[in-house]
This record gives C-alpha cells, sequence and structure tokens, in this order.
C-alpha cells in the first residue's frame, strides 16, 4: 500500500454548500420556469391531461433507470478514489452509492455539480477518508461526464447533413470519446504545470490524476456514455409516451446539447433551462405551446418524483453501512 503522503490533496478542509449562491442558482432557474409557463399560456389542467397520459406502469421503469443512474456516478465516484489515491483509500460502494443519492437529492435544489462534490466529501469523513482526496475525485470522476457530451456533440455536428447511419455515428461517438480519454492525460499534466504556482494542491491532483493507467480513465469514460445512454432511452422515452405521435429522432439529436448545456451550474439541474429547451423542439413538431411547456414540465415531474420516493431508502442503507 502506497504512502498517506503520496495521495491527491486539495485542501484540510471540509468545502462548504453552496449557501446563498445556490439558492440564488435555485431562485433563477425557478422564475426561467415560471416565465416559460407564463409565456405559453399552459394551464393546470393541460399539465394533469399530459400526466394523466403516462401508465402506472411507466414508474417502475422510470424509478429503475434513476437508481441505475446514480449507482453508477457512484461507481465512478468509488472507482476514481480508489486510483488517485493508488489504492490507499476505498469506500464501500453502499457508501458511496447513499452520498451519491444525497447529493443528487440535494442537487434538486441547488447546483448539482457543486453540491454533490461537498456532500460525497462530508460524507467520506465518516469512512476516515481525508478531504483532499475525496473532494478530487469526485471532482475529477465529473469530468468525464463532461467529456462524453462534449464527444457526443462534436460527433453529431461532424456528422450533421451527411445522412450518416446511427451505427456509424455511434462508431465515430466512440471514436471521439476514446480520443478525448487519451488527450487528457497530456492536457492534465500542461494544467498542472501551469497550476502548481499559483495552487499547488490542485496541481499535485491533476498530475496524480495524469498518471492514472489508461484503462481506469477509460472506465470513467464507459460509465459516463453508459449513463448517457440511460438519461437518453429514459428522456425520450417518457416524452414519446407523454406527447404520442413526437418524432423521437430530433429529441435524440438534441439531448446532448441539452445535458451540455445544463452540466454547468448556473440553475439547479438545469431547472427551466431544460424546461425551454424542450419546449422549443415540441412547438417545432407543430405541438401546441402550452401543451408543448406542460409535456416538458410533466417530464421533469415523472422523472424526478420517483427518486425523490427511494432516495431516502438508499440514503438510510448507506448510513446503516457505516454505522456497522
Amino acid at each position: 500500500m502506497p504512502e498517506r503522503s503520496e495521495v491527491v490533496s486539495l485542501s484540510d478542509s471540509t468545502p462548504a454548500l453552496p449557501g446563498g449562491k445556490g439558492f440564488a442558482a435555485l431562485a433563477f432557474g425557478l422564475a426561467a420556469i415560471m416565465a416559460v409557463v407564463l409565456t405559453s399560456g399552459m394551464d393546470g389542467a393541460t399539465l394533469l391531461a399530459t400526466l394523466s397520459r403516462l401508465p402506472p406502469w411507466a414508474y417502475a421503469p422510470i424509478t429503475l433507470l434513476q437508481v441505475t443512474m446514480v449507482c453508477l456516478a457512484a461507481w465512478k465516484w468509488r472507482r476514481m478514489l480508489r486510483d488517485l489515491s493508488g489504492g490507499a483509500y476505498r469506500l464501500p460502494l453502499r457508501s458511496a452509492v447513499a452520498a451519491t443519492t444525497l447529493g443528487t437529492l440535494a442537487g434538486q435544489a441547488m447546483p448539482i455539480q457543486i453540491v454533490t462534490p461537498a456532500v460525497r466529501t462530508v460524507w467520506a469523513r465518516r469512512s476516515a477518508i481525508p478531504v483532499g482526496p475525496a473532494l478530487a475525485s469526485s471532482l475529477f470522476e465529473q469530468v468525464f461526464d463532461l467529456l462524453a457530451l462534449a464527444g457526443l456533440v462534436l460527433t453529431l455536428l461532424l456528422t450533421a447533413g451527411t445522412g450518416a447511419a446511427p451505427a456509424g455515428i455511434a462508431a465515430l461517438a466512440i471514436a471521439v470519446s476514446l480520443t478525448l480519454t487519451i488527450l487528457i492525460r497530456p492536457l492534465l499534466r500542461l494544467a498542472g504545470q501551469m497550476a502548481h504556482p499559483v495552487l499547488p494542491g490542485l496541481s499535485q491532483g491533476m498530475t496524480k490524476a495524469a498518471s492514472m493507467p489508461l484503462g481506469g480513465l477509460s472506465a470513467q469514460m464507459a460509465i459516463s456514455l453508459l449513463r448517457i445512454a440511460i438519461i437518453s432511452v429514459l428522456t425520450v422515452g417518457v416524452l414519446t409516451l407523454l406527447a404520442p405521435g413526437v418524432d423521437p429522432r430530433p429529441l435524440i439529436l438534441a439531448l446532448p446539447l441539452l445535458q451540455l448545456a445544463s452540466a454547468f451550474p448556473l440553475v439547479p439541474a438545469g431547472l427551466g433551462l431544460v424546461e425551454a429547451g424542450w419546449s422549443g423542439l415540441l412547438v417545432a413538431q407543430g405541438i401546441d405551446p402550452g401543451a408543448a411547456v406542460a409535456t416538458a414540465v410533466a417530464l421533469r415531474i415523472v422523472t424526478t418524483g420517483p427518486f425523490l420516493v427511494v432516495a431516502p431508502l438508499m440514503i438510510l442503507i448507506g448510513a446503516r453501512g457505516v454505522q456497522r
């Protein structure tokens, strides 16, 4: 086992939650979604009618897919923590799932890209894992989600108007993602050298990350791509149930762009921005603006509601594991 002094470190102090800035982001998101609703003329009856189109059986796979996405994100963090620390720090999977669940839950009200690493770091202290490795690993595993989304967006731009078959687009997306994975190591070394005079702790973390084996980096990218695929199936599948007759192809193509836009910590979970994007795409297919906004709002309700129900149980299971 490597010496603990070799382990990546960012800071010895526990990170604070977003606080006032987080609530300001929530207020901005709520204002954005209210603006979308008011300008569309959507009413409560339209929203209830849209929600009623979703068959009761659909909530079971929706819940299963949401839980799967959280578990995959927890696995990514756990694997990154192990790899970045050279095996010095390991977190039980149930604890990683509980911390990620709590972070995702808090991310419905505050920017998830900020609050999840903070929550994970606090939770990891319960397993005697220092702040530096916990925070660095959580931040770095999110980088691969951004890289995967950026790779998909780049692929769509390269194939736009070419008439490429879906299989060809998928193969190119995998090739682009693999290229980005290989390039991340020299880029991290360069960034670490540039950051060293100002932020030596961050520089150390980047240097350590750059030395990770390619297999570990590839596993992170593969799981990120798998999570994006699950999100695509979940989102587009629910939209086609809420708006029968809608063409799913433009929705699938637009999904990486919307995800990438909501990946930046402007508003919690892209609140308001995502609804505006989906509404615009549905209106472009000839759907009435009020019905389009109702569909976008219903999408958030039916994809978030089941997770809110099962999240306390997932957190409780992880908490009991730590106590033992």
